[in-house]
């Protein structure tokens, strides 16, 4: 996913939950997905994607 476009998710998302909630989420927590398989690129910003957004950043890698 273009980082723009995944920009545009994390903001549009902080938006939403500060609409419904009246609260401002602190963090989000990052999963490696299958864009990190052995032989694929991508997936390496999402963290500094949800940082530049606001969002602290948490890593939750899961071991197969």
């Amino acid at each position: 996913m273009p980082s723009n476009d995944l920009l545009f998710i994390y903001k549009t998302g902080i938006d939403a939950i500060k609409k419904s909630f009246g609260i401002v989420p602190l963090a989000a927590e990052v999963h490696p997905g299958a864009e990190l398989l052995a032989g694929t690129t991508g997936g390496y910003d999402n963290g500094r994607i949800a940082a530049i957004a606001g969002l602290g950043v948490s890593r939750n890698v899961m071991w197969y």
